[in-house]
């Protein structure tokens, strides 16, 4: 980190009371801190009293201007006149500030060396920050309010706070008051969208002060952008419209961190950065379904332009193993969202949750042409997925994930080698499961036909089977012999066997129904034990 002349004055400004010389920074660019003893070297800061300033004409006025002076005092009339003969001067030569009330000049050194060392370690934070996958917000600008002493935030180009130092809103109450899931109010932006000076913010580069006239408040703004696109926007308020220079060169170091890291974190984690109010009321209804607001929900879910009442579906995908999920889950995330405009993805510790709007997705309103490609999607991505029914209210979310959860585990344990499963084609098979989580299928099953599978086991012989077609045949003996290779004869004669040794009324709905299931009980259990 290049540590400044205005930089240091301001952070000493924090704590002593500075006189300075108006408009007299060259701002050289320091390197250490020493006591002056008669000679000047370039990037150094000296600590002088203020008597002997006047010694300092005597050095090439080259060197004085790569080095700055911090002249003290013990608050004397002697030393008071001295300052006022030096600032007098059209213009110094030098960076030089005058600290009038120091009780010793060790205690002024030893305080001009900690801002060095915290301001580099500062810059070592800040430059970690900026590297790492996981950035929290937060934390980074309460690091820089550590430093600077002012109040910041970030805002995303949907009003949102992205993130605020712990004094920011006290500038701010009724804003606070209004927000709604982090954003703000509709009143309080269509008030900036109707103001000139805010729409012209978004096209500053570099450091600009909003509003650009004298305020009531003035905030120092750094647009984050990401490819030509505007994505966000670090404010810090400020104490008045010309404020210390200090404070500029600080939070001009301050936000191009913010912005490395904020952009890091975008590349590699952008499902962590779909922190719009839409994805926050996704998790909110998926994860936290209790903590219902729904006037206040839906009106910042109908801002995005989905409504409660739409059509939804919720799909989860999980990949086949854990570090492919690891490297491949991020891409996939952004690639749904970006192939299908009103969707929004989640990703949990292991599968994606996908939850489309079919009544705003034009492409959804091709169905066929989604239930054509998607399999090709999701092979490509090498997961497997599991599709909700449709539903018609947002606050059901959490609910139909559960369907798509379900359908996923029994279609990848029923059929294994298909690549998504549909929640419509598993209704029977969880209604079963549900059904013999107390009970064994031989417990719930229909007696005569336990009756008929023990007959099989112990003569070799086909009547469950032979049964089993019947029923699926609608009663069509012919049917049912043609479809097990038998003749018609045989089959009667099975039939009438299978009537002398169990008693049953096919013509009743009831006990038809409860040998269908029993049929599916078994069946469900053959595929689990394979």
């Amino acid at each position: 980190m290049n540590i400044t002349f205005s930089e240091i004055a301001y952070l000493l400004s924090r704590k002593y009371t500075v006189r300075e010389v108006k408009n007299a920074y060259f701002d050289a660019h320091l390197a250490s801190v020493k006591r002056y003893r008669g000679q000047v070297e370039n990037k150094q800061l000296y600590c002088i009293t203020v008597k002997r300033v006047g010694e300092l004409i005597r050095h090439p006025l080259d060197k004085l201007s790569r080095c700055a002076f911090v002249a003290w005092g013990n608050d004397t009339e002697e030393d008071d006149r001295a300052w006022e003969s030096i600032s007098s001067a059209k213009r110094l030569p030098i960076d030089i500030v005058y600290v009038p009330h120091v009780g010793f000049e060790e205690d002024l050194l030893e305080d001009m060396v900690d801002f060095f060392c915290m301001l580099h370690m500062w810059d070592g934070q800040m430059r970690d920050a900026g590297n790492s996958n996981h950035m929290d917000i937060y934390d980074l600008l309460n690091a820089g309010r550590r430093v600077i002493g002012l109040p910041m935030a970030v805002f995303d180009r949907n009003f949102v706070v992205m993130g605020c130092t712990d004094d920011y809103f006290n500038y701010f109450p009724d804003m606070k008051d209004r927000l709604i899931n982090r954003q703000m109010d509709r009143t309080d932006i269509k008030v900036l969208l109707q103001d000139e000076d805010y729409l012209e913010a978004e096209k500053q580069k570099g450091l600009f002060l909003y509003p650009s006239r004298p305020a009531n408040t003035n905030a120092l703004c750094y647009n984050i952008c990401f490819s030509g696109e505007f994505f966000a926007r670090i404010l810090m308020v400020v104490p008045e419209f010309h404020f210390h220079p200090g404070i500029r060169q600080l939070y001009d170091t301050f936000v191009r961190y913010v912005e490395a890291a904020y952009l890091n974190n975008l590349r590699n984690h952008p499902e962590e950065n779909q922190d719009d109010v839409l994805h926050h009321l996704f998790k909110k209804y998926l994860f936290h379904p209790k903590r219902k607001d729904f006037e206040t929900d839906f009106q910042a879910l109908n801002m995005h332009n989905w409504f409660r009442f739409d059509e939804y579906r919720i799909i989860v995908l999980q990949m086949f193993g854990s570090r492919e999920f690891e490297r491949g889950a991020s891409y996939l995330c952004q690639q749904l969202e970006r192939l299908y405009e009103y969707s929004c993805t989640c990703r949990t510790d292991r599968e994606i949750i996908w939850i489309i709007n079919y009544t705003r997705e034009k492409a959804m309103k091709d169905r066929d042409s989604f239930q054509s490609n998607f399999p090709y999607l999701i092979r490509d991505f090498g997961c497997k997925a599991g599709i909700s029914d449709f539903f018609h209210d947002f606050t059901m979310l959490s609910n139909y994930r559960r369907q798509a959860n379900i359908a996923l585990d029994l279609g990848n344990r029923r059929e294994p080698y298909s690549w998504y499963y549909s929640f419509d084609d598993y209704i029977l098979d969880y209604m079963i499961g549900q059904t013999m989580t107390l009970f064994s299928a031989e417990q719930l099953a229909h007696k005569g036909l336990l009756k008929l599978y023990e007959y099989d086991r112990k003569h070799d012989t086909e009547f469950v089977k032979t049964l089993q077609y019947y029923i699926m045949n609608r009663f069509n003996a012919s049917e049912a012999a043609q479809k097990l290779y038998i003749h018609r004869t045989t089959f009667i004669r099975r039939m009438e066997r299978i009537e002398n040794l169990v008693s049953l009324n096919l013509d009743d709905p009831d006990e038809l129904l409860h040998i269908l299931l029993s049929y599916r009980m078994f069946k469900g259990k053959e595929k689990g034990n394979e």
